[in-house]
């Protein structure tokens, strides 16, 4: 996991940047994602598929921090 995890970590990052467009609340969401994917390892199918995997996660992640924002 480390290794894809270092593979895909700035990648990310960049990605979860421009969603919420502020440098803290990205980094925040990059570790809850780290978080969630070291929970959540053994869903992982195949590890050819870990990094569209990763991007779903910060999707969801990102979207939980809207919703979070909103009430």
């Amino acid at each position: 996991m480390e290794s894809h995890w270092q593979e895909h970590k700035n990648r990310l990052l960049n990605y979860i940047n421009r969603q919420v467009n502020n440098p803290a609340t990205a980094e925040d969401i990059l570790h809850d994602v780290y978080l969630k994917a070291r929970s959540q390892l053994h869903k992982l199918k195949s590890e050819d598929s870990i990094g569209g995997w990763l991007y779903r996660i910060a999707h969801n992640t990102i979207m939980d921090h809207f919703r979070q924002q909103k009430s």
